[in-house]
C-alpha cells in the first residue's frame, strides 16, 4: 500500500510514542489465507501472518519507518539501478532541541526518494527553497561522496543512504538508535552512546572531509557525549516505549472470525467493514480505495500491477487506467466518450460482478492486468520518456511523464488507448517517425498542461480515436485531431488552448516586455519598469495585437458557429484564452522542468 501520510504527520506520530502519548487503536481481524497477504511497505515480515490490518495501516507504516535500516546487509548497494528501486523513506531524529514554537519534544525529519534533502526544520510540510536544496547538494551530499560516480547521479538516483536531512543540526538515524538500546536492555547511556558511535561510523559519509558534513558530525559527538539534553532525554523516553517494555503499547481491537463467501457476487464482509472504518480514520483517496477492494477480491493484484509500467504512476492509478482500459474496450459503437472514472460503490459492483451491463468486467480485467496491460503501459512510457527512440530530443523527463498520469489521467488514458488501438491494428506504438512522435508529444503536453477542460477536450476526439482505421493510426495526433479538441464546448466553453507558435510568443514579449516604453522601459536599468512592472497588469489582462492578429488568421473558422460568426463570443474567447495561456506561462513548472534537465534546473 502506498504511503499517504504526509512527513510531518510520521514525524509528529514518533514525537507522541517516544513522549509515551496515546496514538489510537489498531482494527484487526483474523488471518485467513484466501484473503491473502499484502506486501509491506517497507519489505516482507519474517514471521506468517496472524492478522489483517484494517485500521491503522498509516500509524503502522509510519512505526516501521523508524526500524528500517537503510544501510542493512540487504541495502547497502551504491548503483544508481538498486538505488532507485529499493528504500524510499528513512526516519531520522534531530538530537538538537526543538524550535521554541514548536509544540514537539524531539526533532524527527523524513527524507524520501522525492525530497531527499528533507523538508523544513520549523515546517514539515513546506519544502526547502530552491537554493537550499542546491546548497544540499553542492555543499552537503556531493562532496561528502568518495565516489565520483556518485557525485554525477542526478538527485532523483542519489541512495537514501548517502543523504541526511539538510534542515537539521545533529542529525542520526532512529534506527540507529533503537538498535544500540534494544541490543542490551540493561545498557547504561555510555554503553548506547558507544553502540551508536559504532553505528555512526557505518555511514558512507560518516568521515567525509569536505563539504558541509564535518561541522555537522561535530554538532552529532557534541550532542551524544552530553548527559543532559535532548540525547539522554531521548534514551530514557525510548527505554519506557513499546520499542523495549510493556510500559507503553498500543490498545489492539480484534474482530471475531468472519467467513470470506464462496460466490463472487457477494461482497466479503471484512471489505464492508473496511470501507466504513475508513470513513472515520485518515481516509483513502477514491482511487485508493478501489485498489483495496480490487486487492480484496483478487489478492495476487499488487505482483501484477506493479509489472506494469515501473514509475509512470502509483499502482492504484494504475489499476484505475487499466480499469477504464478495459470499460473502454467493452464500450458500445454509440458510446462517444471516454469511460469516466468509477465510484467506488460502482467499482465495488464491477469487480463482484454485480453490474449487470459489465458481469464479466472482473476476469476481463485481470486478464488485461496480466496479459496485454504491461506492454500497453510500457511502450506508452517508452513514448514519454525514452530518448533513444525517434524524436528523443522531444522526450519528457521522467518526472513530468509521472506528473502527467498524475495530474492529467484523461490525457493518459488518451495515449494508453491509443497505444492500444495501434497494437490491435498489428502496428508497433514506438515505431512512429520522428515528426508522428513530436506531434504526439506536442498533443499531449498541450491539453495535460494548458486545456482549462481537459476531460471534455478528451471527450471531443474519443470518437474519433475509437473509429481510425489503421492507416489512420500512426497520424491521430495531428492537427485535425487537435482542432476538434479546440471546438468550443457547450455554452462556448473553453476546452482546450489555442498555442501560438513560438514566433508569436516572441513578438508579444517584445511589445509587451523586452520594447515596451511603459514605467520608463526595459532597457533601462534606473526605471521603474523594475518596479512597477506587472505580469497581469502589463501582460495577461488585455490581448496583444499580435495574439488577435494570429487568432484571424488560425483559429477564429474553428470557433466560428454555422454560416456566420458571433464576434462578441471570438472576442470573449479570445481574451480568455490569451488569460488562460498567460496564466499557465506563468504558474507550469513543468515548462522550465521540460526547458531544464531536472538535474541541471535543482543545481545550477
Amino acid at each position: 500500500m502506498r504511503q499517504v501520510w504526509k512527513p510531518k504527520q510520521v514525524e509528529m506520530l514518533w514525537d507522541s510514542i517516544v513522549r509515551g502519548f496515546p496514538i489510537g487503536a489498531f482494527f484487526l481481524a483474523p488471518y485467513v489465507d484466501a484473503r491473502g497477504v499484502q506486501q509491506s511497505k517497507y519489505g516482507q515480515a519474517s514471521q506468517p501472518a496472524n492478522y489483517h490490518l484494517l485500521d491503522g495501516q498509516q500509524r503502522s507504516t509510519a512505526i516501521a519507518l523508524g526500524f528500517l535500516n537503510a544501510w542493512g546487509p540487504a541495502s547497502n548497494k551504491t548503483t544508481s539501478e538498486d538505488s532507485t528501486s529499493r528504500v524510499s523513506a528513512v526516519l531520522w531524529v534531530d538530537l538538537a532541541p526543538a524550535d521554541e514554537k514548536s509544540d514537539a519534544e524531539f526533532v524527527f525529519r523524513v527524507v524520501t526518494r522525492s525530497h531527499p534533502w528533507g523538508y523544513r526544520r520549523s515546517n514539515a510540510e513546506v519544502t526547502l527553497s530552491i537554493s537550499a536544496i542546491r546548497k544540499a547538494l553542492d555543499e552537503g551530499f556531493r562532496p561528502a561522496m568518495s565516489d565520483p560516480k556518485m557525485r554525477a547521479l542526478p538527485p532523483h538516483q542519489i541512495p537514501l543512504t548517502h543523504v541526511w536531512p539538510a534542515d537539521a543540526e545533529a542529525p542520526v538515524p532512529l534506527v540507529f538508535v533503537i538498535e544500540a538500546l534494544m541490543s542490551d536492555e540493561t545498557a547504561s547511556l555510555d554503553q548506547v552512546t558507544d553502540k551508536l558511535r559504532a553505528k555512526l561510523a557505518s555511514l558512507p559519509f560518516w568521515d567525509a572531509k569536505e563539504g558541509s558534513w564535518p561541522a555537522i558530525r561535530q554538532k552529532v559527538e557534541e550532542a551524544i557525549d552530553a548527559r543532559e539534553g535532548i540525547w539522554p532525554t531521548l534514551v530514557e523516553h525510548l527505554r519506557a516505549s513499546a520499542t523495549l517494555k510493556a510500559a507503553y503499547g498500543v490498545p489492539a481491537l480484534i474482530l471475531p472470525q468472519t467467513v470470506r463467501p464462496d460466490s463472487g457476487l457477494q461482497a466479503d464482509p471484512l471489505e464492508t467493514l473496511f470501507i466504513r472504518v475508513n470513513q472515520a480514520g485518515t481516509q483513502l483517496e477514491g482511487e485508493e480505495l478501489m485498489y483495496s477492494i480490487l486487492k480484496s477480491s483478487w489478492t495476487e493484484a499488487p505482483r501484477f500491477v506493479e509489472r506494469l509500467a515501473h514509475r509512470l504512476a502509483h499502482p492504484p492509478r494504475l489499476v484505475m487506467l487499466a480499469t477504464r482500459l478495459v470499460l473502454a474496450k467493452m464500450q458500445r459503437n454509440n458510446d462517444t466518450r471516454h469511460p469516466a472514472v468509477p465510484g467506488v460503490a460502482q467499482f465495488r459492483r464491477l469487480v463482484h460482478g454485480q453490474d449487470k451491463d459489465r458481469p464479466d468486467f472482473k476476469a476481463l480485467l485481470t486478464d488485461f492486468v496480466q496479459s496485454e496491460g504491461k506492454a500497453v503501459f510500457e511502450e506508452a512510457k517508452k513514448l514519454l520518456v525514452d530518448t533513444n527512440l525517434p524524436g528523443g530530443e522531444y522526450a519528457l523527463p521522467p518526472v513530468l511523464a509521472f506528473e502527467l498520469a498524475h495530474k492529467s489521467p484523461d490525457v493518459a488514458l488518451l495515449l494508453l488507448y491509443w497505444v492500444m488501438r495501434m497494437r490491435e491494428a498489428k502496428l508497433a506504438p514506438t515505431g512512429i517517425t520522428e515528426d508522428q512522435r513530436r506531434r504526439l508529444l506536442g498533443f499531449l503536453t498541450a491539453l495535460a498542461w494548458f486545456a482549462p477542460d481537459a476531460d471534455n477536450a478528451v471527450a471531443a476526439v474519443w470518437s474519433d480515436l475509437k473509429q481510425a482505421s489503421p492507416a489512420t493510426l500512426p497520424d491521430f495526433f495531428a492537427r485535425p485531431a487537435f482542432e476538434k479538441a479546440l471546438q468550443l464546448g457547450q455554452n462556448d466553453k473553453l476546452l482546450a488552448c489555442p498555442l501560438p507558435t513560438p514566433e508569436v510568443l516572441e513578438a508579444v514579449v517584445a511589445v509587451c516586455v523586452t520594447k515596451s516604453t511603459r514605467h520608463g522601459g526595459f532597457n533601462k536599468p534606473d526605471s521603474d519598469f523594475w518596479s512597477k512592472w506587472r505580469w497581469y497588469d502589463d501582460l495577461q489582462q488585455t490581448p496583444p495585437e499580435e495574439w488577435r492578429r494570429w487568432f484571424e488568421q488560425h483559429v477564429d473558422h474553428i470557433w466560428q458557429k454555422g454560416d456566420g460568426v458571433d464576434q462578441n463570443v471570438l472576442i470573449n474567447k479570445r481574451s480568455e484564452a490569451w488569460g488562460h495561456f498567460s496564466h499557465q506561462l506563468w504558474v507550469k513548472k513543468s515548462l522550465l522542468l521540460y526547458v531544464v534537465a531536472p538535474e541541471i534546473f535543482l543545481t545550477r
